[in-house]
C-alpha cells in the first residue's frame, strides 16, 4: 500500500533510492487502477502525504515525496495536512499539492482564498488539540459544535472537513479477548491520551452493530443544514428583493455565527434560523425543483 512506503523515500532532505523506487512502483500501480476506473478519476482519488507536518523540513520532505508520486500517478490528488496553518500562497514549494488541510483554529481565511484562487482546495480539521471556542468533537465540548462545523464551512468558503478517526475505541472497550467489554461494562478511558470522544464518533454496539453518538447525529444534522445553504446559495442570484436580502442574511449566518470561534449556543435560535432557511427555500422553489408526487 502507498501509505506503507510514503515517509520512507525522503527524509531530512535526503532521497533513499530503494524507498523512492518502491514508492514509484506503488504509485504507478495506483495510476493503472485509476485509468481502468474512469469514475475514480472523476471522483478524485486522494492520497495524504506525511501526517501533520510541523517543520519546514518535514514539509519539504513530504512535497518531494509527492513529486515522486505525481510523476508516476498524475491523476492522484495529493493532500498535505499541517499543524501550523496553511503555508503562504506565494510559496512555490507547495505547487504540487492539490489539497491543503489546517487545524480549524489555525486556518487563515485570507490565505485560504489565495490558494483557492490558484486552483487548490482547502480543508480544515478539528483534531484533539483544538479546544473551545473552536468546534471539535470532544464529549465535553458544546453539543452544538459538531453541527456548526459544516455550516461554518459553507459560510467561510472552506472546501471540506477532515477528521482523523471515527472508530478508535481503545482496547479496554472493544478487545474481543477481554472477558467483559462495553456495553456490558462501563466505558473506560484508561490509557486513552486524548479528550473523551476524540477519535470515536460512534460506539461498538452488541453484535458488531455501530451505535451512533449524539455528536455524530449533530454532525449529520449539520451536513443537512449545509445542503440547505447550498440550495439557497444556488438560487440567490435569481431572487428579487426582499427575498434576496433575506437570503443574504441567512447565508451570512446573521445572528447565528460571526466567526469560526463565535457562534450561538442557543439551540432555539439555531432552530429558528433553520426554519427560516427552509421556508425561504420552499417559497422560492421553481416548480421544476419540486417532487412530482
Amino acid at each position: 500500500p502507498l501509505g506503507e512506503v510514503s515517509g520512507q523515500a525522503v527524509r531530512e532532505g535526503r532521497v533513499d533510492p530503494a524507498g523512492a523506487e518502491q514508492l514509484a512502483k506503488v504509485a504507478a500501480a495506483l495510476q493503472q487502477a485509476i485509468t481502468a476506473h474512469p469514475a475514480w478519476k472523476e471522483a478524485g482519488v486522494c492520497f495524504q502525504l506525511k501526517d501533520e507536518v510541523r517543520t519546514r523540513q518535514e514539509r519539504e520532505d513530504a512535497v518531494n515525496e509527492g513529486l515522486i508520486i505525481k510523476r508516476h500517478a498524475p491523476d492522484l490528488r495529493l493532500v498535505l495536512v499541517t499543524c501550523c496553518g496553511i503555508p503562504p500562497a506565494d510559496d512555490s514549494l507547495f505547487d504540487p499539492i492539490d489539497v491543503l488541510v489546517s487545524l480549524n483554529d489555525r486556518l487563515e481565511l485570507r490565505e485560504m482564498r489565495k490558494h483557492q484562487a490558484a486552483g487548490k482546495r482547502v480543508f480544515w480539521y478539528p483534531a484533539n488539540v483544538v479546544y473551545e471556542p473552536f468546534c471539535n468533537f470532544a464529549v465535553g465540548s458544546q453539543p452544538i459544535a459538531p453541527r456548526m462545523l459544516p455550516v461554518l464551512s459553507h459560510a467561510n468558503g472552506v472546501d471540506g472537513v477532515l477528521y482523523w478517526a471515527a472508530n478508535l475505541f481503545g482496547a479496554a472497550n472493544c478487545d474481543p479477548d477481554r472477558p467483559g467489554r462495553w456495553p456490558d461494562v462501563p466505558w473506560s478511558m484508561q490509557g486513552w491520551p486524548f479528550p473523551p470522544g476524540e477519535g470515536h464518533l460512534y460506539y461498538p454496539g452488541r453484535g458488531g452493530s455501530p451505535w451512533p453518538s449524539l455528536r455524530l447525529e449533530n454532525w449529520r444534522d449539520g451536513m443537512e443544514d449545509y445542503e440547505y445553504l447550498t440550495l439557497l446559495a444556488a438560487r440567490r442570484d435569481s431572487l428579487a428583493d426582499p427575498a434576496r436580502r433575506e437570503a443574504d442574511r441567512l447565508l451570512a449566518l446573521e445572528g447565528i455565527a460571526a466567526a469560526p470561534f463565535d457562534y450561538t449556543l442557543d439551540g432555539a435560535a439555531y432552530r429558528a434560523w433553520r426554519r427560516k432557511l427552509a421556508d425561504l427555500i420552499e417559497r422560492t422553489a421553481d416548480a421544476r425543483d419540486l417532487p412530482s408526487d
